[in-house]
């Protein structure tokens, strides 16, 4: 039978061991963001008319150094048609944009501006230490819609 002192020290071990992981994720999350290598999977969707919608099938945003890669649905109001049938959902790739990082006191913030777009698009990615984020999406042709899920490793 294990004495009290020995489950104390065993759960204060197991405690430091979780806290030292949580760490090393914190600044791999810093690290991957400073260095624009990352890719947020996006989980739910919410549009801003209608309920959440869960996303079974793995939808993402790709950032590297030059390029931004945007595979997500679309679920709103489009205020102008598109001739492009294969122009649906939010669906484009950029290499030119603005991107910003503002620490938090609980994460970043990373705003992003497309400029070779027409509409342009603004995404602002909120980023918390664990890896869980959430993208709002807004283009000057259709509603803004968020997204919920987590970043991951380029």
């Amino acid at each position: 039978m294990m004495k009290p002192s020995y489950f104390v020290f065993a759960f204060m071990f197991f405690l430091t061991l979780s806290a030292v992981a949580q760490d090393d994720k914190t600044v791999d999350v810093k690290k991957q963001i400073d260095e624009k290598k990352f890719v947020f999977v996006a989980e739910y969707a919410r549009p801003l008319r209608g309920g959440n919608r869960y996303l079974s099938t793995r939808y993402t945003v790709h950032v590297s150094g030059d390029s931004l890669v945007c595979d997500l649905p679309y679920y709103g109001r489009v205020h102008s048609a598109t001739m492009n049938p294969s122009d649906a959902g939010m669906s484009f790739t950029s290499t030119k944009f603005d991107y910003t990082v503002k620490e938090k006191k609980k994460g970043w913030d990373v705003a992003i501006k497309t400029q070779d777009r027409n509409p342009s698009v603004r995404m602002n990615i909120t980023i918390f230490p664990n890896g869980s984020s959430s993208i709002y999406l807004n283009a000057t042709d259709r509603d803004a819609i968020s997204y919920t899920g987590r970043v991951e490793k380029k």
